[in-house]
């Protein structure tokens, strides 16, 4: 078990999956069989060639889908389209809301440039800190990075969030909180008559939800007009 712990927090794994490859190293199972090779006969690659290889493709964004792209990576048990909806009753919402200062595509591919190396625009060792509590207490955190650097998908991973929807049309990007929390999180960046809005609900679990959102409350009032602020101060630099 201490081991599944160190584990976590030199991975990007889950404790449950860094649990089960401890426990499997337990057992001696070394392939001493080699038969097959007269049924399909083929040259594997040395263990330093197949790692190189695979970091090649994760260096241009080569790779289509990761472990850590399904929902199990985080722990927990969801289903898409339970979340897909974000609920308006029984919530507390923060929304921020400024007028554009540039084209509505460049604001937009700021947005979807969230998380992984780049960061969250404000107070990233705000977020750091999260993170690390995140894998403390048995979360993903944010070692699991942004499946691709350049492009998002519906379904990827940013850290600890699960994009849920992305819209580039409209201008509307979703993600869904992994992390651990006593209730459900959404983050929703969206551009409506050249202004950006973004929004973050939460649906609480019980008495220590409502206590979570409001101790965290004044971080609130200083974090997210800071990201949305600097959001769109970079998307100018660019």
């Amino acid at each position: 078990k201490l081991s599944s712990y160190w584990l976590i927090f030199i991975t990007s794994t889950n404790y449950f999956l860094a649990r089960s490859l401890v426990d499997s190293m337990k057992v001696n199972a070394i392939c001493t069989e080699h038969s097959i090779q007269t049924i399909l006969p083929r040259t594997c690659l040395p263990y330093q060639k197949a790692v190189q290889n695979a970091l090649d493709k994760i260096e241009e964004n080569g790779v289509i889908s990761s472990w850590h792209d399904a929902w199990t990576s985080s722990g927990e048990e969801h289903r898409f389209y339970d979340c897909l909806n974000i609920p308006t009753h029984g919530v507390y919402t923060f929304q921020v809301s400024k007028p554009l200062n540039s084209s509505p595509e460049q604001v937009f591919a700021k947005m979807c440039a969230i998380g992984g190396l780049k960061g969250y625009f404000f107070m990233n060792w705000a977020w750091r800190m999260r993170g690390l509590i995140d894998r403390f207490i048995g979360g993903v955190g944010l070692r699991r990075g942004r499946t691709q650097r350049k492009e998002l998908r519906t379904g990827d991973t940013i850290d600890f969030w699960r994009v849920l929807q992305i819209d580039k049309t409209h201008h509307i990007l979703k993600l869904y909180a992994e992390m651990k929390l006593p209730g459900e999180a959404w983050l929703e960046f969206r551009i409506e008559k050249n202004v950006a809005i973004q929004t973050a609900t939460f649906r609480p679990k019980g008495l220590f939800g409502r206590l979570y959102w409001w101790i965290l409350y004044p971080i609130h009032l200083i974090l997210f007009p800071g990201m949305l602020t600097k959001l769109l101060s970079k998307s100018i630099a660019k």
